[in-house]
């Protein structure tokens, strides 16, 4: 694992006149260069926007991009989320966090859940 200090950070280089985005992705094309085994990336804030960047320009096999959320988002629906979580009814969870929070639809969350046919082969 590599933890990289974007510009500007501490024991990272002064951000300069001609800072960009498009610096941020350089950047980390750089480190890739270095790591060329990179397996994973994970980005926090805005260094999600910067893996997501980086993975247009090269093959990466896994990028994960993490936006933390801010109190009191999703604090209405902590409650019915703790319920469901304590009688593991993980089906509600989903369905909690995609209408409440969401604000889906119903028939969206619907249509989002997978179709399961039993007894049918692929070619039925």
């Amino acid at each position: 694992m590599v933890v990289v200090n974007r510009r500007g950070r501490a024991s990272s280089g002064p951000l300069t006149n001609s800072y960009s985005l498009r610096t941020e992705v350089e950047d980390l094309g750089v480190v890739l260069d270095e790591f060329d085994c990179t397996r994973a990336l994970f980005g926090w804030s805005y260094g999600g926007l910067i893996t997501l960047l980086a993975a247009n320009d090269r093959q990466i096999p896994q990028v994960i991009a993490y936006e933390p959320v801010m109190q009191p988002f999703g604090r209405h629906a902590l409650p019915d989320l703790k319920s469901a979580e304590e009688t593991a009814d993980w089906d509600r969870c989903v369905e909690i966090v995609n209408r409440q929070i969401s604000g889906f639809s119903a028939t969206h969350v619907e249509d989002l859940r997978p179709t399961i046919t039993v007894g049918r082969s692929c070619g039925a």
